[in-house]
């Protein structure tokens, strides 16, 4: 129950997946999706830490909080938090790049940026490893396993390779109406679902990572 209150609580502040042999691509764009559920929480907790970040990206691991955050004209920095609040930084990249979304892959932390294309992965006490260039935005990250899956903010979200970032392939954010959804902001990875807020709202989407249908 505490993951899942943390994982919520995150996306309201702020191997290439093989496709089923019942679905070519060309069935995927056609295909109807079902009219959504409301999904439904109760705050049971919070933890108050001991210093505020602008969040952008977070992630359960072991018994921490990792943390990304960024922000125009704020400091981008990479922290831990315990959970009973402490917070420990890890890096601080200062102003020169605009920290968003982390996750956790084979015990490397993953870290993307805005505007500025980069992607850095560090070790888990954030020692820096290497660097990848993102040809998009970098908006939400999770992971699947065996993929990192980002947003950018448009309609679709993406597949990439853990060691280079070269996109493996998209998928159209759909629902039951013809409206278009954009906005898909920080990104969980939860028993084969994939969970994201949309940008300035307080909804959060479930979405089937094979379809990209909004899903129950």
């Amino acid at each position: 129950m505490l993951r899942w209150l943390l994982l919520l609580g995150a996306l309201l502040l702020s191997a290439l997946l093989v496709l089923p042999a019942e679905y070519s691509p060309a069935q995927l764009s056609t295909q109807t999706c079902r009219e959504p559920a409301t999904l439904k929480f109760n705050i049971v907790d919070r933890i108050r830490r001991t210093e505020v970040g602008f969040t952008q990206g977070l992630e359960v691991y072991g018994d921490k909080l990792y943390e990304s955050t960024g922000r125009v004209g704020g400091t981008t920095r990479l922290n831990t938090i315990s959970l009973r609040g402490a917070v420990t930084r890890l890096v601080d990249l200062g102003t020169a790049v605009f920290g968003e979304g982390l996750t956790i892959f084979k015990n490397e932390m993953f870290q993307l940026t805005w505007q500025d294309h980069q992607v850095f992965v560090y070790d888990l006490a954030g020692r820096p490893k290497r660097m990848m260039r993102n040809a998009h935005e970098g908006w939400g990250l999770a992971n699947d396993g065996e993929n990192l899956i980002f947003s950018d903010g448009g309609p679709s979200f993406y597949y990439a390779d853990p060691v280079t970032f070269e996109i493996r392939k998209s998928v159209r954010i759909r629902t039951n109406l013809s409206a278009e959804v954009a906005g898909l902001n920080e990104l969980e990875f939860v028993n084969g679902k994939l969970f994201g807020n949309i940008f300035l709202t307080r909804e959060i989407v479930r979405l089937d990572p094979v379809t990209g249908c909004t899903s129950f």
